[in-house]
């Protein structure tokens, strides 16, 4: 057989196998806005065939980002209502009561992953809501970032609480909770460093400050999810270019 021979084979194969690698990023927002609202896209236009919210300006960033070439499938795990409780993964659920166990629902706990996952985290008000302590808060979400990280999934955690106009509606209570809540992640995730674990954009900025960015002054609207998905890229485009090297070497040995 020919080397020119050799190498078409070679690029069959790999073409073949190329349009299987398809890779997820999932959204597991325990508890943004107003119960997962966010998570779910709302203050977003919805158009057929594509994810709303934060997905959708997300997918289209990645399509158009030249030095991304695989292609990678988004995934809202959004859930109304659900706290920080309702992530914990069943082993880390000792003694708690009343969880959704929507990490088990989302996820394969006793099997491998079968895809490169790269989890996205936030934390909104939802905790407050149900009478969860900002120290609790931070327990669970610790939880949760050690288990993926043992899985070996790149997880993403967005610092500090959105400048919404409307957490004044949800009174000063609730203001002072998220901000002590965005206090102790903030000097958690100083202090702890883990190899799948990544930092997002400072979403507690002035920046987010802009009422422009809110549709009902509670969620992001056009404009917000697409300047939040802007902001990502830039954490985000790194570990895609990194997992798609690691993947694309498999089959170049």
């Amino acid at each position: 057989m020919s080397k020119k021979t050799d190498y078409e084979g070679f690029c069959q194969e790999f073409k073949k196998k190329l349009q299987l690698l398809v890779f997820l990023i999932k959204f597991a927002l325990s508890d943004f806005g107003k119960g997962d609202s966010s998570a779910l896209g709302y203050g977003d236009n919805l158009l057929p065939g594509q994810p709303p919210g934060l997905a959708r300006y997300l997918l289209n960033l990645i399509e158009r980002e030249k030095n991304v070439r695989i292609s990678w499938e988004i995934s809202n795990l959004g859930n109304y209502y659900s706290t920080t409780r309702d992530w914990l993964p069943e082993s880390e659920q000792m003694g708690v009561k009343g969880s959704k166990k929507l990490f088990k629902k989302s996820f394969n706990e006793t099997s491998k992953f079968e895809y490169d996952l790269i989890i996205i985290v936030f934390s909104g008000v939802q905790d407050f809501h149900k009478g969860i302590s900002p120290e609790e808060t931070l327990l669970n979400l610790e939880k949760l970032i050690k288990v993926l990280s043992n899985y070996g999934i790149m997880t993403f955690i967005y610092k500090g609480f959105p400048n919404f106009p409307g957490l004044k509606y949800f009174g000063e209570s609730c203001v002072s909770d998220q901000a002590k809540r965005t206090e102790l992640l903030s000097e958690w995730l100083d202090a702890n460093k883990f190899d799948h674990l990544k930092v997002g954009p400072e979403i507690s900025s002035f920046e987010y400050k802009h009422p422009g960015l809110y549709f009902k002054d509670v969620n992001f609207s056009q404009l917000g999810y697409r300047n939040l998905a802007k902001d990502s890229m830039d954490v985000l485009t790194p570990c895609l270019v990194k997992i798609q090297f690691q993947t694309l070497r498999k089959y170049i040995k």
